[in-house]
């Protein structure tokens, strides 16, 4: 009986970290990848931007998604190339944005391909 009770909880902790896992993964069906010429540091985070993905939505308004960590190596700085995209959020992760410098997102790619 305990050995059932272990392996239930188990399985119950590993759902729902895939869950949390979940809720911060985005999914970009088509959106507009730029690597930038310099990267720059988030300004409350100390990460470094390395490359913005803009996603427009359905009524018009332009969503950036700032990717920190690796890039893909046939991305070419300056250029703008249309992809699809599995991105980890990975600052704030439900932290309350207390700082007019705090509001920047920072996601990294998880899967990305040309479109």
């Amino acid at each position: 009986m305990k050995k059932l009770i272990l392996i239930a909880l188990a399985a119950l902790s590993f759902a729902a970290c895939e869950k949390e896992k979940e809720e911060w993964t985005v999914n970009i069906e088509s959106g507009k990848f730029v690597l930038l010429d310099e990267p720059y540091e988030h300004p409350y985070e100390g990460s470094t931007i390395r490359a913005i993905i803009f996603v427009e939505e359905n009524d018009g308004v332009v969503s950036p998604y700032n990717i920190t960590g690796n890039v893909p190596r046939w991305a070419k700085r300056g250029d703008t190339v249309t992809v699809n995209a599995v991105l980890q959020e990975k600052y704030p992760r439900d932290q309350i944005i207390v700082t007019e410098l705090s509001n920047v997102s920072l996601y990294e790619i998880k899967k990305i391909s040309k479109k």
